[in-house]
């Protein structure tokens, strides 16, 4: 990696690129990284990949050598910068050791495709930190659990992540206030499979919602009344 930042000349994706074939790259400058994997350490799409290894290709810096082994099998690539140190005394280090070329050198300052290739990475990591969830849910889990406590005197321990998800969808189509009536039906339900075998859990009444909500006394009250003759 340190002979792509030393002699590369390309920029932007081109050399975020270049940086993660070195990485995947052994000490004689091969590797034999797919597509999508190459592209998703690069921050870039496949096809934005594929143009990006053609042009390093014309540049000179990448040699490929076509997949024998079928459609799925990866390429074979080749870093081809030059191995001569002295293509490498013009760029400036700052004072550190290079230990692929064992002098002292100076590099040159942080380029933008670095910083980008950063700033890319720091928002990757903040997208998959999760957001503040919504507050009906949490309304509807303290609502559960106290009702579950009364129900049989234990903590509802609920299970890390599901349960709350399934809260959230179940959200998308019920109200909160009509979802806690729907769960206060579901803790009295006489339905033996729920009191023998399923349990009491949140994922049993999402399971259940539908009947829940066909059977619910206030269904069951308009069905009557629909039915009376006028």
């Amino acid at each position: 990696m340190a002979r792509v930042w030393a002699q590369s000349q390309r920029k932007d994706g081109e050399l975020l690129v270049m940086l993660a074939l070195a990485d995947f790259a052994n000490d004689a400058g091969e590797c034999w990284p797919s597509i999508p994997v190459l592209a998703q350490k690069a921050r870039l799409t496949e096809r934005q990949t594929r143009r990006v290894l053609k042009k390093l290709e014309a540049a000179g810096e990448i040699r490929k050598r076509p997949s024998n082994g079928g459609r799925n099998r990866p390429n074979h690539y080749f870093i081809t910068l030059s191995e001569n140190p002295e293509i490498i005394t013009g760029k400036k280090l700052q004072g550190k050791i290079n230990t692929v070329i064992g002098v002292t050198k100076t590099l040159v300052p942080m380029s933008g495709a670095l910083n980008h290739h950063r700033t890319v990475s720091k928002s990757a990591k903040n997208s998959s930190r999760p957001k503040d969830s919504d507050s009906r849910v949490k309304e509807f889990l303290a609502h559960w659990a106290e009702t579950f406590r009364g129900r049989f005197t234990e903590p509802y321990r609920p299970t890390e992540g599901k349960d709350g998800a399934l809260v959230k969808g179940l959200l998308s189509s019920f109200d909160l206030p009509r979802l806690k009536e729907l769960s206060t039906t579901f803790f009295t339900t006489a339905d033996p499979w729920v009191r023998e075998n399923a349990g009491y859990t949140i994922g049993v009444f999402a399971s259940q919602i539908n009947k829940l909500v066909s059977t619910s006394p206030a269904r069951r009250g308009e069905s009557t009344r629909r039915e009376m003759p006028a």
